[in-house]
């Protein structure tokens, strides 16, 4: 059956599509209720944008319907026979599980990295780990030897709580997710791989059904049981089936992530420049400064998403791309992006300097 998914037949891909589709359409209103009914909710506070108590629920949904709809395609087709794919839904489910805790407890921060760290271990041991990189402008590849593990943990860990920190407004992380796995779908199609194809598609189809009920103004939020539930599983994701990416170059992967990577790193920098904990909340991130140059809710998510997809037209390029050119890629996103992320005062510098001269 294997060959018959790598054939040019879609019909298996849209079907499992609609299927997640309307799964989540399905189950998300049942995610609302539990969220109600065991107080999984979201209190505002000054640095969060919705005014009144919302149930953070939304990731039962999501991982229900890619469980459901990831079971029938087993049944059906039975194209995943590797099994380490056990061990991969063990990790989503432990992920999903300490987001849930979260929402419900509010765990300290240190205790859900710690946490997140541990399953990436698992993950980098007994699923996949990067062996083998390929440089620029070098001939021969960069093995890694006693640091794969290390290096396949630290970037799983990042790309998660990447993904959870651009949680913060109405349909943001899980519109991001949706158009970040939708380009994977294609990228591994490009590739040869149709195991990561019909993982991404039931993911983007879950998330895009998902956006139903999360899309400003929304009626539930993702939780950290959704947001770093996606955020692990486009890590692994990026390290496991696309192995051609993770082993040519991790070009293709950034430039799917650049929005949740350089928001997550600008926060870092502005954090350790005002001594504060990294985990400490603030409101410069992306979408909170193009809110405050007048843009609404909607339309600041909906600029976020198009920049998405002008990253992800570069991740399509970047494979076919040799190694130097793609390098000279991202260098072009990158100073685009540090000279629209320094305009709008991301950066703590700029920022401080634009707030004394409004003084």
């Amino acid at each position: 059956m294997i060959e018959v998914l790598k054939t040019t037949n879609f019909i298996p891909y849209v079907s499992i599509f609609i299927i997640a589709l309307f799964l989540s359409l399905a189950t998300t209103p049942l995610a609302i209720k539990i969220g109600l009914k065991f107080k999984i909710i979201d209190v505002p506070d000054k640095r969060k944008v919705h005014k009144g108590i919302m149930p953070r629920s939304g990731g039962i949904a999501v991982f229900l319907t890619f469980f459901i709809s990831y079971t029938f395609l087993e049944c059906l087709y039975d194209p995943f026979t590797n099994p380490i794919f056990a061990h991969f839904f063990v990790c989503c489910a432990m992920i999903f599980g300490l987001g849930l805790i979260d929402d419900k407890f509010n765990l300290p921060a240190k205790t859900k990295f710690i946490v997140q760290t541990l399953i990436a271990i698992y993950f980098a041991i007994n699923v996949y780990s990067v062996k083998v990189i390929h440089l620029p402008f070098l001939d021969d590849p960069l093995h890694l030897g006693l640091f794969s593990i290390p290096f396949t943990v630290l970037w799983i860990v990042g790309i998660t709580n990447a993904f959870n920190l651009i949680d913060g407004l109405d349909g943001l992380a899980s519109g991001v997710a949706g158009i970040s796995s939708l380009t994977f779908f294609f990228v591994s199609l490009l590739l040869g791989n149709p195991s990561a194809a019909f993982l991404s598609l039931i993911l983007s189809g879950a998330l895009f059904g998902f956006l139903f009920f999360n899309s400003h103004p929304a009626k539930v939020f993702l939780g950290d049981s959704g947001s770093l539930f996606i955020g692990f599983f486009m890590a692994a994701i990026s390290v496991w089936e696309l192995k051609q990416i993770a082993v040519i170059s991790f070009i293709t992967p950034i430039l799917i992530f650049f929005i949740p990577i350089s928001d997550t790193l600008y926060a870092i920098v502005r954090r350790k420049i005002k001594k504060e904990p990294i985990f400490q909340p603030d409101k410069f991130h992306l979408h909170h400064r193009l809110l405050s140059l007048g843009f609404s809710h909607r339309t600041t998510v909906w600029i976020i998403y198009l920049f998405c997809i002008f990253f992800a037209l570069g991740a399509f390029a970047s494979v076919k791309l040799a190694v130097e050119f793609s390098l000279f890629l991202l260098v072009f996103y990158l100073v685009f992006f540090q000279l629209f992320a320094s305009k709008i005062g991301m950066f703590p510098s700029l920022r401080k300097k634009k707030e004394k001269e409004a003084e």
